[in-house]
């Protein structure tokens, strides 16, 4: 049996994402993440861009993750890394999805670096940021570092970052615990800091 390859940005038959999707991708608004020594973002989340993502969030569209854990990976080849990790998504949210992206996009890139991937954060609470307000964004969910670090130098991948309050908390949470350097990377940027 064949399946087709469609890709996420257009929808045409061939390639995922297609070289037109690809060059036509608008590069990301700033994105200057507080305790992060670097942060890097692929594209803006408009145009295909946003089709990419809505692949990779909601139908689990792996073909499409692929690329962007390679395109993660090229943009941070310069940097020392020990591990990737991610911001988890919702218990919910991973539930009604069967997976959370971030956790994939993350072992994606790491598989690229060659360098492990490690669950590092834990959740807390069950609230979601689709939906919510800028202000109400702004609180960002609450993390809890699963283990104390010993200096690892870390990459956070995440696949959107819209206010920077996710990421922000992610990144705080993991220099309390000891990690550090904390670099981020993500695929797109939504709205403006």
């Amino acid at each position: 049996m064949f399946f087709e390859v469609r890709c996420p940005g257009c929808g045409r038959v061939g390639a995922c994402p297609c070289a037109r999707c690809i060059t036509s991708l608008e590069p990301p608004g700033p994105c200057v993440i507080a305790g992060a020594r670097s942060t890097h973002v692929l594209f803006s989340h408009d145009g295909p861009g946003r089709h990419f993502i809505h692949a990779i969030k909601f139908h689990n569209y792996r073909l499409v993750v692929r690329w962007l854990g390679e395109a993660i990976a090229m943009r941070v080849a310069s940097l020392d890394i020990d591990i990737v990790t991610w911001a988890p998504t919702s218990a919910r949210r991973r539930r009604e999805r069967g997976y959370d992206q971030a956790r994939l996009l993350a072992r994606s890139v790491a598989r690229r670096l060659r360098v492990r991937s490690a669950s590092t954060l834990n959740r807390r609470g069950t609230d979601h940021q689709v939906g919510l307000s800028r202000r109400e964004r702004l609180l960002g969910p609450a993390f809890v570092a699963r283990r104390r670090g010993h200096g690892e130098r870390i990459l956070v991948v995440d696949d959107v970052i819209t206010t920077g309050s996710t990421i922000t908390v992610a990144v705080n949470t993991l220099v309390k615990a000891g990690f550090g350097p904390v670099h981020v990377a993500a695929c797109s940027r939504a709205g403006r800091d």
